[in-house]
């Protein structure tokens, strides 16, 4: 009886603990095979930890550094910026009235135009940040550089209406030097506000330039233009798979909503995510972003489907992670092509207008030869009715570009 009683007590226990060592093999395995994943990342050249993303940012001197000049903004942001109307009187429409109100608004800002003029005198742009916050970290300087460098715009449009050619086209440039420090780290956000800066320079050299008919205007848009950094990829998406990795680990702590921003999840939610496997989402996360990073290098055709496939895969390893997966959840894969697309377009569209502005003759009928979208190598369209000069570059399967020198808006 005794020996029966042990046997069933053995038995008790070995099915009570068969589970809690089924889940701890489960868990080793896919501990391993997490880590084998990111050896195999590391060796693809994936930055995996905020250590490594940081060493791939070369670190700037302080005499060559712009970064302090931009954190200064936060506290001289610009006063009465000119609003849309008002910028395009000033453009194509300029009278004494405007120009007036333009300078009042220049003399208002001058801490703020002196801080970009130091700025865009340096070299390199390093901010020291501290990569290991992951999408807790901030970027405040980009919406100040970006708006800022409107001051500059403004500056050099006043400067154009009065025939000061040189004056306007060095705040071209200096716009062109801000964009550049605003892309310096390889992250997606400092790409973006890079080119929307770029496309302002872009836009002010092409519209002083079809408003007052010099050539010269012309000649430094085909520079500027033909200087955008090409297209990095890789650079664009070499943050996000440590980044994701910070994440997840905040979303099993006890202070994950507060650290992502997301809301608190209802008792329903927290039954949900007692059937997910997190150590199983950062394997699946780890092979799918790998397969992301492969696609980048693959041609045009080759790389949207490749590219959409990889991202399907994130998202359903983002599933078992609900707190993330309401940071990414509005990530749509074309977007994120015609993103980084953005600055290869503007080239193209800029180069075309510079084609356009060399004479009163190439503005009716230029040479765009060499000239394709880079989406699907499908040329340039372009037309001029006498007033209004329009390009077209493809963007999409059922996108476009299309900039109206002066705009739809205004009449020159």
């Amino acid at each position: 009886m005794r020996r029966s009683c042990l046997l069933w007590m053995v038995v008790a226990v070995c099915v009570a603990v068969t589970p809690f060592a089924w889940r701890k093999f489960r868990d080793m395995r896919l501990e391993a095979e997490f880590q084998e994943q990111i050896r195999l990342a590391r060796a693809e050249g994936i930055p995996t930890t905020a250590a490594e993303f940081a060493a791939t940012i070369k670190p700037a001197s302080r005499e060559e550094n712009a970064a302090p000049f931009y954190r200064l903004l936060k506290e001289r942001r610009p006063k009465g910026l000119l609003g849309h109307s008002d910028f395009l009187d000033l453009l194509f429409r300029p009278n004494p009235q405007i120009i007036q109100r333009a300078k009042g608004i220049v003399a208002a800002n001058q801490e703020t135009i002196k801080l970009l003029e130091e700025a865009s005198s340096r070299p390199r742009c390093w901010f020291d940040r501290d990569w290991s916050e992951g999408f807790a970290l901030l970027f405040p300087e980009f919406a100040h550089m970006k708006e800022a460098s409107r001051l500059l715009w403004t500056r050099g449009s006043i400067a154009a209406a009065e025939g000061r050619v040189a004056d306007a086209i060095q705040d071209a440039w200096r716009m062109h030097r801000v964009a550049r420090h605003a892309g310096e780290e390889p992250v997606m956000i400092g790409r973006l506000v890079m080119i929307a800066i770029h496309v302002m320079a872009l836009e002010a050299l092409a519209r002083w330039g079809f408003q007052s008919g010099n050539p010269r205007y012309a000649e430094e848009l085909e520079r500027m233009a033909k200087s955008l950094p090409p297209v990095d990829r890789k650079a664009e998406q070499s943050a996000e798979l440590f980044a994701y990795l910070i994440a997840f680990e905040m979303e099993r702590s006890s202070k994950g909503p507060r650290l992502l921003g997301v809301d608190e999840p209802d008792f329903l939610e927290k039954l949900k995510a007692l059937r997910l496997n997190p150590a199983l989402g950062k394997v699946q996360y780890v092979r799918a972003f790998r397969r992301l990073w492969a696609a980048l290098d693959l041609p045009e055709g080759q790389r949207s489907p490749e590219f959409k496939s990889a991202l399907n895969q994130i998202a359903a390893a983002l599933e078992h992670f609900p707190m993330v997966s309401q940071l990414t959840a509005h990530l749509v894969p074309e977007e994120l092509e015609m993103q980084s697309r953005a600055g290869e377009v503007a080239r193209v569209v800029y180069l075309a207008a510079a084609r356009a502005l060399r004479d009163p003759a190439s503005r009716r009928k230029p040479d765009l030869s060499g000239l394709v979208s880079p989406y699907d190598k499908s040329p340039v369209r372009y037309s001029y009715d006498g007033t209004r000069m329009t390009i077209e570059v493809r963007t999409g399967p059922s996108s476009s570009k299309v900039v109206s020198i002066p705009p739809l808006s205004a009449t020159p």
